[in-house]
């Protein structure tokens, strides 16, 4: 009998608070994937990860990982993923980071020349080896937050679940951090599903996004795509502030710039390009919107449809 991957994560379930048969998300990750899972406030990104790892059942649908249900919590599940969950600590405050990491590794079963070996090669990649000595209490949270990536990964999970790992920190530590973690999924092949509501998290970290509304999966692909499939564009016209046609088609006039700004929809384009036509002293340029923009109207209810966001 061929077993699955113990990396491969399914899921078919709705993650809202009120369960419907009709709506949920379904997704499937493949070995050594990392997934960025980004959504609005209340959309169901901590439940999730929290029915992955184990600490929730779902009311409805199923999830699994590798070969295991996770809210089973059977011991070998337990020891094949790693999690950070926000500013929850597993830390124990009033050891040192080396002795705290140290008991996390041995509830695991850690042996201890691998531990050894791993918390050293882990600091020096986080650049906090010489705070191993400092107690976690006395730690920025920075600091703390990579101690506590160590300690994710300790016992050498091959999937990894990280729930707002930069919230909080300072831009040096959210960049030391995304690189971690790009090293460990390069050096490990560690499996990585991340939530995050800073985009640069998942810009630079994850190759493919998933993104959640409302319980409901909307998108899955590269977040970069979102750019090019908005049917928006982005519009600037320089040259003339007297072309009223401007304004009604929805753009602003930026005295700092001495240009018209705004997005338009491809038929509100298509008119612009004429009015510049015939006037023909003024400088149009259109480009892909923001993808924050994308991303925001997304959250606020666009869908992608045949390959074009509305």
């Amino acid at each position: 009998m061929q077993l699955r991957p113990l990396t491969e994560i399914k899921m078919a379930v709705d993650v809202r608070s009120t369960p419907s048969p009709s709506r949920g998300i379904t997704f499937s990750i493949d070995p050594g994937e990392v997934v960025g899972f980004i959504g609005p406030n209340g959309a169901g990104k901590t439940t999730t990860l929290k029915i992955l790892s184990g600490l929730l059942m779902p009311t409805s649908g199923s999830a699994r990982v590798g070969n295991f249900i996770p809210g089973q919590r059977k011991k070998g599940f337990l020891k094949s993923i790693g999690a950070v969950m926000g500013k929850r600590s597993q830390l124990w405050w009033e050891l040192d980071a080396y002795n705290a990491v140290h008991l996390v590794a041995t509830a695991y079963g850690v042996p201890e020349s691998r531990f050894r070996k791993r918390f050293d090669m882990m600091v020096s990649l986080l650049g906090v080896s010489h705070l191993a000595d400092q107690p976690v209490r006395n730690l920025s949270l920075g600091e703390r937050m990579k101690f506590e990536l160590a300690a994710s990964l300790i016992h050498g999970p091959s999937v990894l679940f990280l729930d707002e790992p930069t919230l909080g920190l300072d831009l040096v530590s959210q960049r030391n951090l995304r690189q971690f973690i790009v090293d460990c999924n390069r050096e490990f092949g560690t499996t990585v599903l991340l939530t995050s509501h800073y985009l640069a998290d998942v810009e630079t970290v994850c190759p493919r996004t998933l993104i959640i509304r409302e319980g409901l999966l909307t998108y899955d692909g590269y977040l970069q795509d979102l750019r090019h499939i908005s049917a928006r564009k982005r519009v600037c016209i320089a040259g003339r502030q007297d072309v009223q046609e401007f304004g009604r088609l929805g753009l602003e006039w930026v005295s700092g710039r001495s240009e018209w700004q705004g997005t338009v929809d491809p038929d509100s384009l298509g008119h612009l390009f004429r009015i510049a036509g015939e006037l023909g002293d003024v400088n149009l340029t259109v480009e892909d919107p923001p993808l924050e923009d994308v991303i925001a109207l997304i959250y606020q209810g666009g869908e992608v449809s045949g390959g074009v966001f509305h």
